[in-house]
């Protein structure tokens, strides 16, 4: 399961104006009210599985109080309606829809917050697959050439096997520039 929830591939962006200079300093005083590390990786993560987008901009002040620096959601992407918490892991597509965490308005209310604290809000991305069940994918990645040809796993401690090969759902082929940016346009 761990292995069908890392992204494949590497995405960064950039700000450089203005607003986001003011905004990055105001948030870094916002934490060092708080103690908390300016640079997200010299702090520590609160991983908020399954926690929903207002509990979490609920606890902000508590979090900032406990030293973390940021906090990781699990992903905002349509899931599978299988009313499990493994379902938020088998997305149906790649966009930030309302879901069992809240709405995109909630998860932009719930940064916005976290900036008041100096906190960061890491999202969880499932960037590799999509439910098993390909009837209820987005329709535009449905097509053979978005995927990876399906075989069942036969040996777990072969690399190659385990990061393509059929582990519950097929794999998306994220070399295909087309799936590349769908990705990436979600991110």
């Amino acid at each position: 399961m761990v292995l069908s929830c890392i992204a494949v591939g590497s995405f960064t962006a950039s700000a450089s104006t203005a607003e986001n200079a003011v905004s990055a300093k105001s948030s870094d005083s916002a934490g060092a009210s708080y103690g908390l590390a300016s640079n997200i990786k010299d702090g520590n993560i609160l991983h908020c599985f399954d926690w929903k987008y207002n509990d979490i901009k609920a606890e902000l002040k508590n979090i900032a109080q406990a030293g973390f620096t940021s906090v990781q959601t699990s992903p905002a992407q349509t899931p599978d309606p299988l009313g499990q918490w493994y379902g938020l892991y088998l997305p149906r597509e790649f966009k930030c829809t309302s879901g069992p965490l809240g709405t995109k308005a909630e998860l932009q209310a719930l940064c916005s917050e976290a900036e008041n604290y100096g906190i960061k809000v890491v999202v969880d991305v499932v960037a590799n697959h999509l439910t098993g069940d390909h009837a209820n994918i987005q329709n535009d990645l449905k097509d053979g050439q978005y995927w990876h040809p399906e075989f069942d796993v036969s040996d777990w401690g072969d690399r190659y096997q385990i990061t393509m090969g059929k582990i519950g759902m097929a794999d998306l082929n994220t070399g295909h520039s087309y799936v590349q940016n769908v990705v990436y346009n979600y991110l």
